[in-house]
């Protein structure tokens, strides 16, 4: 049956007041120049250890993650 992933693409830490205070339309700036590795886990906890990890691509005019590592 069918499961939610969830991608992270990077982690950031941000100070709480300006989190607080963001606005829509502000950036946040991103520590890395390019995001070249990309970590799925399931949106919900299960007991599963799967995690995968890809890199970013395009594939026939669509978004794409071509999957690196699987780990189970």
């Amino acid at each position: 049956s069918p499961i939610t992933m969830r991608a992270v693409l990077t982690e950031q830490m941000i100070d709480i007041k300006r989190l607080m205070n963001l606005q829509a339309g502000e950036v946040i700036n991103l520590n890395a120049a390019t995001i070249d590795d990309v970590a799925m886990y399931p949106a919900l906890k299960t007991k599963s250890k799967l995690a995968l990890s890809g890199a970013l691509g395009n594939r026939e005019g669509a978004r794409a993650l071509k999957v690196t590592d699987i780990k189970i």
